[in-house]
């Protein structure tokens, strides 16, 4: 290789190195690999809240027999100022993933930073802005219940049930602590408030 063609590399190299490393290079780092997600996935038995997180538990199951691989329950950190979920270089949300046609409901862990959570309308059919978006309080040093999302199947003639996303949400938490084998102070249920609008993130660079 010649040597002019090492150093147009080179300077190549450098400049994606420093849009990365700069200011500027934060929207551009962001569009390459996606924004940071402080949400991780934990087994809820070995895992305990502190006074900089908290641990949210959520549980999904599908009872649509027709229903594709790829549908997804997304919680997303949510700001009330802004009606948007994080931004362009930080989006915290838990997923749990449902597989094709009917499933057993799935419990799943995961340690959170603490604050506000909705289900993305953008995920899904836009649901009744009369009735606002569903958003979850979680608060620091607390294990948390969001409550189960059943897929649920179409009606007849092509008609949508009325749920948010094809999903109903109920919130036993006496059956999930009995399920999940934890005591009453082990687990509580997450506060529920009503935002009445909510942006998708539009990322530019």
């Amino acid at each position: 290789m010649k040597s002019s063609n090492v150093f147009k590399h080179s300077g190549v190299i450098l400049a994606l190195v420093w849009l990365a490393l700069s200011s500027h290079g934060c929207a551009f780092t962001a569009a390459l690999f996606g924004p940071s997600n402080s949400v991780k996935r934990v087994e809820l038995a070995q895992s305990k809240p502190t006074d900089r997180s908290a641990i949210i538990v959520v549980a999904a199951r599908s009872d649509d027999p027709l229903a594709i691989a790829g549908r997804s329950v997304v919680l997303a950190r949510y700001n009330p100022a802004t009606k948007r979920a994080n931004d362009c270089y930080q989006y915290d949300r838990a997923e749990l993933n449902l597989p094709a046609g009917q499933s057993e409901t799935t419990y799943q862990a995961f340690s959170v930073p603490p604050g506000t959570y909705v289900f993305p309308w953008h995920l899904g059919p836009r649901p009744n802005q009369a009735d606002g978006f569903p958003a979850f309080i979680v608060r620091a040093g607390a294990a948390t219940y969001v409550g189960e999302f059943i897929l649920t199947p179409k009606l007849e003639g092509g008609a949508k049930p009325p749920t948010r996303h094809g999903f109903h949400l109920e919130r036993d938490l006496v059956s999930a602590r009995r399920t999940l084998g934890l005591a009453a102070g082990e687990l509580e249920l997450a506060e529920t408030v009503s935002e009445p609008s909510y942006r998708p993130i539009l990322c530019t660079i």
